[in-house]
């Protein structure tokens, strides 16, 4: 083996180490531009919550908060008993806007500005878990400022209140 064939064979070893070098370093750096992109996303993104609280009266009332740094605009939900189809079976609907960490009561202050307050405590209760005996079913859409749908689902029965999911639609 000559001299010229040594050199040769070192720059093609050194070459092949710079690729694989350059391959890895690429695949880091989009990595890690994915997980800064989901990381301004979540940050900047409207997060709805459900939480119970006890009234005088002894029945719980329902809130919504957005405890997102974003409004969640044009809020839609569906509450349904999560039996049959969910287009047959819908309860109640509404649309509202909730700004950044705000609260708001989920039906007296939300959804039942021309109904009786006496329904709204009797819907209310239907997800009380110390009342009530069936599982419903409660799905939230709504919007960021961007105009990107979300989707907030949740189930509510004898154990309370669970999130099932929270996704980007």
């Amino acid at each position: 083996m000559t001299l010229q064939d040594c050199v040769s064979l070192g720059n093609l070893v050194v070459l092949s180490l710079t690729l694989l070098a350059i391959i890895w370093y690429s695949r880091e750096t989009h990595l890690l531009r994915r997980i800064t992109q989901w990381s301004i996303e979540l940050q900047n993104r409207p997060i709805l919550v459900l939480e119970h609280e006890e009234t005088a009266s002894g029945l719980h009332d329902l809130y919504i908060s957005n405890i997102g740094r974003s409004p969640a605009l044009d809020i839609s939900f569906r509450l349904w008993d999560g039996v049959g189809s969910e287009s047959e079976q819908v309860m109640v609907q509404g649309h509202i806007d909730i700004f950044p960490i705000s609260k708001r009561r989920f039906f007296k202050d939300c959804f039942y500005k021309d109904q009786a307050e006496k329904e709204a405590e009797i819907i209310s209760a239907c997800l009380d878990p110390r009342v009530t005996t069936k599982s419903r079913v409660i799905k939230f859409e709504y919007s960021d400022i961007a105009g990107v749908r979300y989707l907030s689902h949740y189930t509510s029965g004898t154990k309370g209140l669970s999130l099932q999911e929270c996704k980007k639609l």
